[in-house]
């Protein structure tokens, strides 16, 4: 990715996506206006995650990836 600087905003749409359709990026505040500016789904105006790109984020492997952790609970006779 070329050098942006230090704003490059990262423009996710908010329903049912994942997988990274939809996504773009900007650096420029008028452009985000425009991307998100009436744009409807099945009626319904969409809505938008907007965060700030991470210059220097953490990598594994020159990947990145993100820490998930599963915890199960058990209960026997009222005790944890």
């Amino acid at each position: 990715m070329p050098k942006f600087g230090k704003n490059l905003w990262i423009i996710k749409p908010g329903e049912n996506t994942n997988r990274g359709c939809g996504i773009q990026v900007s650096k420029e505040l008028d452009h985000i206006k425009g991307l998100i500016q009436n744009v409807n789904v099945n009626g319904n105006r969409r809505s938008y995650i907007i965060q700030k790109y991470i210059e220097k984020p953490l990598l594994y492997k020159n990947r990145k990836f993100d820490i998930r952790t599963f915890t199960m609970m058990c209960t026997i006779n009222g005790n944890l």
